[in-house]
């Protein structure tokens, strides 16, 4: 039986929730989650890169 819950952008139900506390499931980052983590940080270093040229005008 496995002992981590991966996050994801899965929805999870109550039941679910409950089933992960009920079993004391660690939680980990899935590599999804990594990923959208990584694209959002580069995202939004992107932007205020840009803003940064804007003010420097």
């Amino acid at each position: 039986m496995d002992t981590k819950h991966y996050i994801s952008s899965d929805l999870l139900s109550i039941n679910q929730i409950k089933e992960i506390i009920s079993q004391d499931l660690k939680l980990e980052l899935s590599e999804e989650s990594r990923a959208n983590i990584v694209n959002c940080r580069k995202y939004l270093d992107d932007k205020l890169k840009l803003n940064e040229n804007l003010f420097m005008e």
